[in-house]
């Protein structure tokens, strides 16, 4: 790079980052993300906002499955369809953060989709949920 100057700190730089394109020396370069400092703090932000959301999702998960073990509130509505959007959260948390190469986030992601989807189903077929049309017959 001829006597290109970092956009960051004014050094030479060495490389450009891959996101925003600008020239970058390498004490301005993340090397997890071969991202500028800058591009490269909002890429760790969306990584923490992700496990933020995680735990926000893991704690209704809980509460949900506290809730369905009594005998007053296995039947209710509310709770099976509070689970279906923590599993539509969850689907859209795993896709986005498998583009974003957050391979920690996909791991917890991968692992409440399946606890969710464990009690979705035990509560689906606890409310005796029909697969067929109402205007169908059962014969």
């Amino acid at each position: 790079m001829m006597s290109m100057k970092c956009a960051i700190c004014g050094r030479p730089a060495t490389t450009f980052c891959i996101r925003c394109r600008r020239p970058i020396c390498n004490n301005c370069l993340d090397r997890t993300w071969y991202l500028c400092k800058e591009c490269a703090s909002l890429k760790w932000e969306l990584e923490a906002d992700y496990h933020r959301r995680l735990n926000y999702i893991k704690a209704l998960y809980s509460f949900i499955k506290d809730k369905s073990r009594e005998e007053q509130c296995k039947d209710c509505i509310i709770l099976r369809e509070l689970l279906i959007d923590l599993l539509k959260s969850v689907k859209g948390i795993l896709y986005e953060a498998e583009k974003e190469g957050f391979s920690e986030v996909v791991s917890r992601a991968k692992g409440l989709e399946s606890n969710i989807s464990q009690l979705l189903l035990r509560i689906l077929v606890s409310q005796g949920i029909a697969i067929f049309d109402q205007g169908q017959s059962k014969s």
